[in-house]
């Protein structure tokens, strides 16, 4: 009697005809056979989705959705509502995971009863062998490996750390109803934060078992265009808007990680634009920082303990309405000019 079929692949297609077919390759090889595999094909334009037919051909566990272009967050959207598995994972299709990944994920989190597990990963880049240790937790964290978390206050700290899909299990029935934005990217940020606020029990495998492709040309992640900026704020406004603002107060490492957002926005923003104050990415991100004073108690609560005096003085003025603004600009300026140093 064939095993039940527990976890679904969900493989975002939009022109990676250069490298679906890795991708698709160490799925079919994975050592824990009893996977399905959803390629959704958001209107790609190459021959992405004639790889995907290929494969499917030889390997009835794949199978293609095809929808029209809405961007990465609405194929999530399609293919977590057609998933009906007890567990999903996402493999972007210029990544491809180790052969035990799933083996590894699945069998801890069947364990230990798991909402989410969380591995690690490799960097690696385009047209070399270099291979980059990536943990998803920073050490001064102290998110143990191997430990199952349960208080809300310690699951909100898995925030903190990477919230790319690389080597993460996800309940799926806590995943339902998510509202992704369509035509942006980012939106990872949405999926793994909202995650969190509906997990109960959580665990980290301190093992690399997904392999990133971080430099390839049309990455997001590596875009210099200013239009990404627009992209990070509708990802972090959409999860503004799906957060239980009603329990606030119990939600302060997730704020504060929602704080933290837009301060990484702000640098971005530095990096990408020529400083103007009134131009129309700055006042977003100001608006943005506004809605935040409403939580500034939760915020501040929520304020992680290797944070340094100077910036938890800056945080304090921003999140005060009369030098709110006035610490944004400085907060530009300084990151300006860090850019402009460790050039020179």
């Amino acid at each position: 009697m064939q095993n039940k079929v527990l976890v679904t692949v969900l493989i975002p297609i939009y022109n990676v005809e250069k490298y679906v077919k890795k991708c698709l390759t160490s799925l079919v090889n994975q050592s824990y056979k009893n996977i399905e595999i959803l390629a959704i094909d958001d209107g790609s334009p190459d021959n992405s989705k004639d790889i995907v037919l290929d494969f499917a051909k030889k390997d009835s566990r794949i199978k293609l959705i095809e929808k029209k272009n809405g961007g990465y967050g609405s194929a999530l959207e399609v293919g977590i509502s057609q998933t009906n598995t007890k567990y999903f994972l996402i493999c972007d299709p210029d990544d491809w995971l180790s052969n035990d990944s799933i083996q590894e994920l699945i069998t801890i989190a069947e364990k230990d009863n798991l909402d989410l597990a969380v591995g690690d990963k490799f960097n690696v880049f385009e047209g070399t062998d270099i291979q980059e240790y990536q943990p998803t937790f920073p050490k001064d964290l102290n998110i143990e490996p191997h430990h199952i978390y349960k208080k809300d206050k310690n699951i909100q700290r898995f925030a903190f750390g990477q919230v790319s899909p690389h080597a993460k299990l996800y309940r799926t029935k806590l995943a339902t109803g998510f509202k992704f934005p369509h035509h942006a990217s980012y939106t990872d940020f949405l999926l793994y934060t909202l995650f969190l606020t509906k997990a109960k029990r959580v665990e980290y495998i301190n093992k690399p078992l997904a392999y990133y492709l971080i430099n390839r040309k049309g990455n997001t992640n590596t875009s210099t265009n200013p239009s990404k900026i627009n992209d990070y704020l509708i990802g972090w406004e959409s999860t503004m808007d799906q957060l239980p603002l009603s329990q606030a107060n119990n939600l302060d490492e997730i704020l504060f990680r929602m704080f933290l957002q837009l301060k990484f926005i702000l640098g971005e923003y530095s990096r990408n634009e020529k400083v103007d104050f009134n131009s129309k990415y700055f006042k977003r991100i100001y608006n943005s920082i506004e809605k935040m004073h409403l939580y500034k108690n939760a915020i501040l609560k929520g304020t992680l303990d290797n944070v340094s005096i100077q910036s938890k003085l800056l945080n304090h003025l921003l999140l005060n309405n009369s030098t709110s603004k006035m610490a944004a600009k400085l907060l530009v300026n300084k990151d300006k000019y860090k850019q402009k140093h460790n050039k020179d």
